[in-house]
């Protein structure tokens, strides 16, 4: 039985575009983002066995990109504190930009075209959103209690990155 090409690219774009979007951050950031070390903070959590580490190891770990937010790292009062150069290259900002970039155009690349590129970039933003929520809930994390505001613009900063990667990803490589 022959392979599908389009749903090939499809599987590999998705396996790639989720390892890059889940560790690119501490990737970008030589492996400590925020004061967080993948392995001495979020690896001993897998092992640990409990139930509620375990998710709140996941949780911290699909949340890492979901740290940065444009609205806020760019308010007068934050531009203000810090100098414009100090939010544009801090530390919290760009891994976290660069991760959703990199996931949305790879996939635009592996998938081929504008269109294709942009709905899987959507998707795939999508289920890491889906993974994160039930990661929080199920370790007990308040994600939308009074700082719903910062959380809604850190997900609208992810998707903004993303799909616009994706988008440009798939101009680039071409149509199929």
């Amino acid at each position: 039985m022959p392979i599908n090409n389009t749903k090939f690219r499809y599987v590999i774009a998705f396996l790639f575009g989720f390892i890059i979007a889940v560790l690119g951050v501490f990737v970008f950031s030589d492996f400590q983002y925020r004061g967080i070390r993948l392995e001495d903070d979020i690896f001993p959590s897998f092992v640990s066995g409990t139930f509620n580490v375990v998710w709140a190891g996941i949780y911290q770990l699909v949340g890492s990109g979901f740290s940065a937010n444009l609205f806020t790292e760019f308010s007068l009062s934050n531009i203000q504190n810090m100098t414009l150069a100090g939010v544009i290259f801090g530390e919290t900002l760009w891994p976290a930009i660069l991760t959703w970039f990199s996931a949305g155009f790879v996939m635009g690349v592996i998938i081929k075209g504008g269109k294709r590129g942009f709905t899987g970039a959507f998707i795939l933003f999508i289920g890491i959103c889906v993974i994160y929520f039930v990661a929080a809930v199920f370790a007990g994390s308040n994600i939308a209690g009074s700082n719903i505001l910062i959380t809604l613009g850190e997900l609208l900063t992810g998707l903004i990155c993303i799909c616009l990667s994706g988008l440009f990803g798939g101009f680039l490589s071409g149509p199929h």
